[in-house]
Formats: structure tokens, sequence, C-alpha cells
């Protein structure tokens, strides 16, 4: 009875989840499987409400309002400390890049979306390479990587619509905006979302945004759960709080206390300086 019952809730949780995401995906965004709750449902009230057609202005506007609910999420302390060691220090395809997500999710409570974003962005195709056995020197042929994606299994058969919706999701994700073929900046994604803008630094238009932090998280966190199902099976209820989730929790709070310590607004002042630096890269606004 019990396993029933968490069967229904799983899925009725797919369904929420695959649900948003495809409206998010209007306005270039998307959110990560293992959000819960409350939130959620909040969160599906609103795009619920949202047209799909609307002006890059417009579409940053909304992507925002709904970066600022997520912004909120992911400053659940206990949340990321428990997905951190349950689940990217433990999953295969993350084993041994894992500080890596950490390094850049520090950034992020520290307010420094410029390194969190330079931490993340490589590791999003790096992560892609390692899953889909890509060996170093070879291109990455973004057609044909996105197709093997698509094949991907799981190792329980009661996982495969679950597994459907978030490789289809990952890769509707990556075709129209991280991978989107841009032949002018007007093509771009909003807030400059793009592997290619980004990659070849291809004007000073600014992109290292909060928003796009969270962005790339969700990007990690899709990998992740996909990587779990492909392994084993899917857990989004850690309850670990051992010695390293529970000095996680603290130290992140502690992080996140600093970033607004005078040292580090006088650090946002000396970067104001450059004409082209915004407050908001790298301090939240």
């Amino acid at each position: 009875m019990e396993d029933d019952q968490r069967n229904e809730a799983n899925n009725a949780a797919i369904e929420s989840f695959s649900e948003i995401n495809k409206k998010l995906i209007h306005y270039d965004f998307l959110i990560s499987p293992y959000y819960s709750g409350i939130e959620l449902v909040l969160l599906k009230q609103y795009i619920e409400k949202l047209p799909i057609d609307v002006e890059l202005s417009r579409k940053e506007i909304i992507s925002e309002a709904v970066s600022n609910g997520l912004y909120n999420l992911n400053m659940d302390f206990p949340f990321r400390a428990r997905l951190i060691t349950e689940g990217y220090m433990k999953a295969s395809w993350f084993g041994d890049i894992s500080h890596m997500v950490e390094i850049g999710l520090i950034e992020f409570y520290r307010l420094n979306f410029v390194t969190c974003v330079a931490v993340w962005f490589p590791l999003v195709e790096g992560i892609l390479r390692k899953l889909l056995q890509i060996p170093v020197g070879k291109p990455f042929r973004k057609k044909e990587s996105l197709q093997r994606i698509m094949k991907l299994v799981p190792k329980l058969k009661k996982n495969e619509y679950f597994i459907k919706v978030l490789t289809s999701q990952l890769v509707d994700f990556l075709e129209n905006v991280y991978f989107k073929e841009i032949d002018a900046e007007s093509d771009l994604p909003s807030h400059n979302f793009n592997r290619h803008f980004i990659g070849h630094n291809l004007s000073a238009k600014p992109y290292y945004f909060s928003i796009n932090c969270l962005r790339l998280l969700s990007i990690l966190d899709l990998i992740l759960a996909i990587n779990f199902l492909v392994d084993s099976e899917f857990n989004a209820f850690f309850e670990n709080d051992g010695e390293e989730v529970t000095k996680r929790i603290t130290y992140y709070g502690e992080v996140f206390q600093d970033a607004t310590s005078e040292m580090n607004l006088r650090r946002i002042a000396i970067l104001c300086d450059h004409k082209n630096f915004k407050k908001d890269l790298s301090f939240g606004k």
C-alpha cells in the first residue's frame, strides 16, 4: 500500500514537472526534477497563466520572476547539502568531478555569479561528453549527440516513462536554448544564455546572471536524475543528516552571510568602476 502511494506521488510529480517545463521552454528556462512541495504547486499555478508567444524583453521579465522563486528554493541549504553528498558525490557520471558542482554552488551562495557561470558552463558539455563516451579530441556533434541522449534506458523497466520525460526535456532545452544556432545577437535566448555566445565571448553583452546559474544547475540536476535512472533508481527524498551534510549546511549559511560583508561590498564597488560591469552580474539585485 505504501509503495502504491509512493508511486502515485512520483507519477503526479513527473506530470507536474513535465507540464511546467513544456511551458518554460518558451521562456528559455527549465526546472530541476528535484524541486517539490508547495513551491512547485505555486510555480505551476503561475506558469499556467503565462502566454506562449512573447517578445524577448517580456520573456526576460517573466523568466526573472520564475528565477526569483527558484532562487529562494535553492537557498534551502539542507536540500542542496543532501543533494551534493547523496546525489552528485555518489553518481557514476559525476563522481570524479562532483567537487566542481559544489565549487559552483559555493560561488552561487557567495553571490559571485561570474565565477559560478564560469565553473558550471564548461561542466555541462564535459558531463554530456562523458555520458555519451565521446573521446577527448573528438567534436561534439549536436544532432547526433542529442539523439543518443534520447536513447538512454533505465535499469528498471518501471522508469521508462520517467526517463523519457527527462531526456526529451533535457534535449529540447539543449537544442533550442543552450546549443541554439545563432546568426545574430537578436537570435540569442534571454539573458544571452547560449553555448556558442558564452564559449567564444562574442560580445561585451553580459551573461553572468543569477538566472543563468539556475539554468545551469537545472541542467546538471536533470543529468544527475537521468544518471540515477540509468544506474539504479531515482530518489528525490534524501534524508542523510550525517557529518558530511551538517558541516555543509553550516558552511553554506556562513558563506551566504559573508556575501553581504563590507569586504565583499567593497569588491563590488571596485568592479563597478568598469563600464561593462553591472552590479547584479556578481551580487544579485
